[in-house]
């Protein structure tokens, strides 16, 4: 089922070489665990690692199953970037 919805990142996780578990909480099925292919991959795609850091607020498109496997994430754009929070101390 493809699902449209904004999601919080939680966590994320190295897996393989270039490769990433990322755990979110959707505000439609709640917390769910997606499976980014091709992360750390050499060549330009649309899946870029900083979309992934903790509290990032994402709009995500995405292909959920309901079978308590891995989800798979078809379009991803980051909702409230946030663009000094790495350079204002009060904030980090």
């Amino acid at each position: 089922m493809l699902v449209k919805t904004r999601a919080i990142v939680i966590s994320s996780l190295k897996y393989q070489e270039k490769s990433l578990i990322v755990k979110c909480f959707t505000l439609s099925d709640g917390l769910k665990t997606y499976f980014v292919r091709d992360a750390f991959s050499n060549r330009k795609s649309n899946q870029k690692i900083g979309y992934f850091q903790p509290l990032t607020i994402l709009e995500i498109e995405a292909i959920h199953k309901n079978k308590g496997t891995l989800e798979n994430f078809k379009e991803i754009k980051i909702a409230l970037p946030f663009h000094s929070i790495h350079s204002n101390i009060f904030k980090s």
